[in-house]
């Protein structure tokens, strides 16, 4: 942002603020613009102030009765990460006649547990860390945040990628969307 000067005879029906650039002012800077159109939260303190997440974008998001299977590429880094922080099949059923299954976390401390959240902002300029364009992704308006438990893992290496990972994630949809 440019350098901010004041008109001293400006009056309070003017807007008494000059600019020495174009820029102005930035009412925008608090979004954050993440590398992919969606976010996978592993650790189980989704509220906490400095979130654990993955950022990645979707290939694949298919739903059938109360399960979910995503698809994703990811960087070696990610996978590890993925792996080191779920623990694929501690899921479990409570069975209710004529109703809807609930599912849950058989760790019992949220180590099979992944928040999936659509995200809007998809890129940013890697030198600058500004935005590029009008990035914005229509997943969001698609899809909504879901809480999963993890029945299991994929991975496969994506041909011709400089160390991307296929990751597919199959999992059981909890009751509800927060934790």
């Amino acid at each position: 942002m440019g350098a901010l000067t004041t008109n001293p005879a400006a009056t309070h029906f003017s807007f008494p603020y000059f600019f020495d650039n174009t820029q102005g002012i930035n009412f925008n800077s608090s979004y954050l613009y993440y590398d992919g159109d969606m976010l996978l939260y592993y650790d189980n303190q989704f509220n906490d102030t400095s979130p654990k997440y993955i950022d990645c974008w979707c290939s694949r998001w298919d739903t059938s009765e109360y399960s979910l299977t995503l698809e994703t590429w990811l960087k070696r880094s990610d996978v590890q990460t993925l792996q080191n922080n779920v623990k694929p099949g501690a899921v479990g059923e409570l069975y209710k006649i004529l109703d809807r299954p609930t599912y849950y976390d058989k760790t019992w401390s949220g180590d099979n547990t992944l928040m999936i959240v659509p995200n809007n902002y998809t890129s940013r300029e890697i030198a600058t860390n500004t935005p590029e364009g009008n990035n914005r992704s229509y997943l969001p308006s698609m899809r909504s945040t879901k809480i999963i438990y993890v029945k299991n893992l994929t991975f496969n290496p994506v041909e011709g990628s400089k160390g991307f990972i296929n990751t597919k994630i199959e999992g059981y949809i909890s009751g509800t969307t927060t934790i």
